[in-house]
């Protein structure tokens, strides 16, 4: 079976976002979470995948989870508004990461829903 790509990943997932198909819940198995940290934030989790060490103390590669931040606009029905694209370390040490992460998306999506 071929390794699916990040990118295959995110297309397959938005499309799934499109017909309402995604899972929501807390926990690996599900598509779909809402950041408690934000409150209006939710993520879309995509495969997990690897990169070079970025602080260069390594050849090895590193894990990383990327996550599709986004939000839906009580004012635009059906709306699904992507915020950001990023990743964040796995485990506990991630999760500093991933606050900051959807603290930013939060003030796009006021700052986009404040110009409507």
């Amino acid at each position: 079976m071929a390794k699916v790509s990040l990118i295959e990943d995110m297309r397959t997932k938005m499309k799934r976002a499109e017909r309402g198909a995604l899972e929501f819940g807390t926990g690996r198995q599900f598509d779909v979470d809402l950041i408690e940290s934000s409150r209006i934030t939710l993520e879309i989790r995509l495969i997990d995948h690897e990169i070079p060490d970025p602080s260069g103390a390594s050849d090895e590669s590193v894990q990383r989870h990327t996550r599709v931040y986004f939000t839906e606009p009580e004012h635009l029905d059906g709306c699904l508004l992507a915020l950001s694209v990023q990743s964040k370390c796995p485990g506990p040490e991630g999760l500093d990461e991933q606050d900051r992460h959807a603290a930013a998306a939060a003030l796009r999506a006021e700052d986009h829903c404040a110009r409507m």
